[in-house]
């Protein structure tokens, strides 16, 4: 009798374990597609996505220490002011506080900004809270990453109609020479992915 009550206090523990388990699974999943969301609305340029994704109240604070409002940013990207080359993130690290996420991790970006080039390598930290079931950034902070032995071959998109933003070659060449000058990099590669699409 004795082990059989053992048996069910260990059942029931072991089950209130596997059921504490799983919110946090579920919570970190839920942010981690957040997460990917935000890329992916950045390089598309899903304005849609980013209001119900970009927190009424969220802060945006960039590199060179500047905080942009949330209607700012939007806003330029509206307008084709600002957009999005590449956008990649990796090394992400998810932490679950209740219902709140934050997600640390590593980003280059290529990126044009009223009619300048540009391209950075980041670290950062993304703040994620459950809105009524839906996970919204409430901050993003990014800064820098020193140089190292990385190295990308960066793809610019071309043909993209009203957007009057292409670089000149003395900024695609400022920006890819770095990655170009790489062995890893060969130069065919680099010319077919700066050539012009037909």
């Amino acid at each position: 009798m004795r082990l059989a009550g053992v048996m069910v206090v260990t059942l029931a523990v072991s089950s209130a374990a596997v059921s504490a388990q799983e919110p946090s699974a579920t919570a970190e999943e839920a942010i981690r597609n957040a997460h990917t969301a935000w890329f992916d609305a950045l390089l598309s340029e899903d304005t849609a996505a980013l209001e119900r994704l970009l927190a009424d109240d969220v802060t945006l604070a960039f590199p060179g220490g500047n905080l942009m409002p949330r209607s700012e940013f939007l806003s330029y990207l509206k307008a084709g002011e600002l957009y999005y080359d590449t956008a990649e993130h990796e090394d992400s690290l998810v932490r679950v506080y209740g219902t709140t996420g934050v997600v640390t991790g590593r980003s280059n970006l290529a990126y044009r900004f009223k009619a300048s080039a540009g391209f950075e390598r980041l670290r950062y930290t993304a703040v994620y809270v459950d809105t009524d079931g839906q996970r919204r950034l409430v901050a993003w902070h990014s800064t820098v990453r020193p140089p190292s032995n990385e190295w990308r071959c960066l793809s610019f998109r071309r043909g993209r109609p009203n957007k009057g933003m292409e670089p000149s070659n003395g900024a695609r060449a400022e920006i890819e020479a770095p990655f170009a000058a790489h062995p890893q990099c060969s130069a065919d590669i680099v010319a077919r992915e700066t050539a012009p699409v037909p």
